[in-house]
């Protein structure tokens, strides 16, 4: 797993293991679901569906890895943690309008690049950070997906020739530092910061950059592009994943209706 995904479980199962030591509970073979239930009623109040549902996808994880692999014979089962559905969160899109005006103005070439590739591939931000320039294949760009899955995206001409040109004299990473660790490649927080502040500035919008995959799934969606593609494109790993998008537009579902009736 990347570094990130390992910190993140880490974190999560620590607070668990706190926890767990103010109730005087030591052994992993004491906890069952009633207590796992009681500290994730608690952790709500303080966190979001999403987080919660992050830590408790953790914990199954650390469960089935305690019975099955290490072979603890444990009282709790991770089929029983139940993940939690927000069915009133959606999936946030940007007018394309002001991604094409942060485009236009954007003085930063580095930055504006990102932005271009967020917008035209919807990848995630850990895997541009990890784009290497041989990953570049003309108008095709291999990426290293989440859960170690590869795939292949695409982009316009006009994109592929300006890639082209900003890494012809260079190996490596795509897109580096220029201060502090120069050349090592950016970091996520790094890239977070840029893509807002631009958008902030150009825009006059509070956003953040995961922004920018949604509208690209979205847009496609729209334009009457299969689940599947879109599924692929995404990196998705569940279909459901991906039909999400339909929740926020009822223009793909009335097209298809339309053209079936």
């Amino acid at each position: 797993l990347s570094e990130s995904t390992i910190k993140t479980r880490e974190t999560h199962m620590k607070q668990f293991v706190a926890c767990c030591k103010e109730a005087c509970i030591t052994d992993v073979t004491i906890v069952n679901n009633l207590c796992i239930d009681r500290y994730y009623v608690q952790y709500r109040e303080t966190h979001s569906v999403s987080t919660t549902n992050t830590s408790k996808r953790i914990m199954r994880a650390f469960l089935i890895w305690a019975r099955d692999y290490k072979e603890i014979d444990i009282r709790a089962s991770p089929e029983a943690i139940r993940i939690t559905k927000d069915r009133n969160k959606l999936p946030q899109s940007l007018c394309k309008e002001r991604i094409r005006k942060v485009l236009q103005e954007c003085k930063d070439p580095q930055d504006r690049l990102i932005i271009a590739v967020f917008a035209e591939t919807g990848i995630r931000i850990s895997e541009l950070c990890a784009l290497r320039i041989d990953d570049i294949h003309g108008d095709e760009i291999e990426i290293h997906g989440k859960g170690l899955v590869d795939r292949t995206v695409q982009v316009t001409d006009r994109l592929a020739a300006a890639l082209r040109l900003y890494t012809h004299d260079r190996t490596g990473y795509v897109f580096t530092n220029k201060k502090h660790f120069k050349g090592d490649p950016m970091r996520k927080d790094t890239v977070w910061r840029h893509v807002k502040k631009h958008f902030k500035e150009i825009a006059g919008i509070d956003m953040h950059p995961h922004q920018l995959r949604h509208t690209f799934a979205i847009s496609l969606l729209e334009s009457g592009c299969d689940l599947v593609t879109i599924k692929e494109l995404m990196g998705h790993e569940d279909i459901n994943t991906t039909m999400q998008y339909l929740r926020v537009t009822n223009k793909f579902v009335k097209k298809e209706y339309k053209k079936h009736f």
